[in-house]
């Protein structure tokens, strides 16, 4: 999770640095992600962004947030369970959106997301 959640921030950070651009690339970058962190056998290795991550955890963040409440309630156990709860916990204020087979910027006024 620690990689994911860093990826996003990512994103989320070159979106804000980059918002003259619309259309957005497929790679937007890279930046450093430990695997083993703690361990005798940690890695440092450099990882690519990709906006298509974050068009995918929008939409899971949708599908969370329709659900009824008892949905959500399960859902939130299941992730907890599974060391996943980061994921919904992500702060999307910079949105993506696919239009023509491309990632775009979404418009301003569709920028804010719930998040739990």
């Amino acid at each position: 999770m620690p990689i994911g959640v860093a990826d996003i921030e990512h994103v989320q950070r070159w979106l804000a640095d980059h918002s003259d651009i619309d259309e957005l690339p497929r790679h937007c970058g890279e930046h450093q992600v430990v695997f083993g962190r703690g361990s005798a056998t940690a890695v440092t290795e450099t990882r690519a962004l990709f906006p298509y991550n974050q068009w995918m955890l929008q939409r899971l963040h949708a599908a969370f947030n329709a659900a009824p409440a008892a949905d959500r309630h399960e859902t939130l156990a299941l992730f907890e369970q599974i060391g996943a709860r980061a994921l919904l916990a992500i702060p999307l204020r910079l949105r993506v959106v696919r239009r023509d087979f491309r990632l775009r910027r979404a418009a301003r006024s569709a920028a804010s997301l719930h998040t739990h």
